[in-house]
């Protein structure tokens, strides 16, 4: 396969996988409301036949991806970063809600001052 080729094919079947990746969401989304039945039953085997989906995808694009373990490293700990970034301003924010309803029980709600 020409280069030309596996460029345009890549970004192609990174879409195709972000398709079918929001596609599982929102099957999930569905079974989170219906309650057990045939309905949901479907829905389940569409989760699994689009797994499979996105593993074949996923095989695809390791073979026309040349092996770059520098740039596969570093995009895992640009993920790690974010998600730590992430995290870490999640726990802020529940600390500070935590923190405000506490001095809000004690002293009664604060009261800001009007410019």
């Amino acid at each position: 396969m020409t280069a030309v080729m596996t460029d345009a094919l890549v970004p192609a079947l990174e879409d195709a996988r972000d398709a079918h990746t929001a596609a599982i969401d929102r099957f999930r989304a569905d079974i989170a409301v219906h309650a057990a039945g045939p309905r949901r039953e479907v829905l389940e085997r569409h989760i699994d036949d689009t797994y499979d989906c996105v593993a074949r995808i996923d095989g695809h694009m390791r073979e026309l991806r040349p092996g770059r373990p520098l740039r596969d490293t570093a995009d895992r700990v640009r993920f790690i970063a974010r998600a730590t970034v992430r995290m870490a301003g999640l726990l802020l924010e529940i600390g500070a809600a935590i923190t405000t309803a506490i001095l809000h029980r004690r002293n009664g709600p604060i009261a800001r001052a009007r410019w």
